[in-house]
């Protein structure tokens, strides 16, 4: 776990994935994340967002929203052993052509009074 999220357990978690998927592959794409998501977020620990870049239609970013960092670890923890995820995440790697990962932790409430 990165070092500034272990001062605050309770805060909001966001992994950006920055993805870039060809036109030949992304209505697979999309198909897969119709069927990906819901499995994604059936812990109930997380959301996922998935945005297009309006300038370059090959470029996205899936957000997933985790409640707290616990809920962030728990995921990482499934990505590592479940094998139902481990295929999940084989057949998305299949879909895209290149990947960025940046993880946030949401510090809103220490600018907001």
């Amino acid at each position: 776990m990165p070092e500034a999220m272990s001062s605050d357990p309770h805060g909001r978690v966001y992994l950006h994935l920055s993805i870039r998927s060809s036109q030949q592959k992304r209505n697979l794409l999309m198909d897969f994340l119709a069927e990906a998501i819901p499995f994604y977020e059936s812990t109930g620990d997380l959301k996922v967002r998935l945005l297009q870049d309006t300038s370059d239609s090959d470029a996205f970013i899936e957000i997933i929203e985790y409640d707290s960092v616990e809920g962030f670890e728990r995921d990482n923890k499934r990505t590592e052993s479940d094998p139902e995820m481990q295929q999940y995440l084989s057949r998305w790697r299949s879909l895209i052509d290149q990947l960025d990962v940046k993880v946030y932790r949401d510090n809103t409430s220490h600018v907001r009074k």
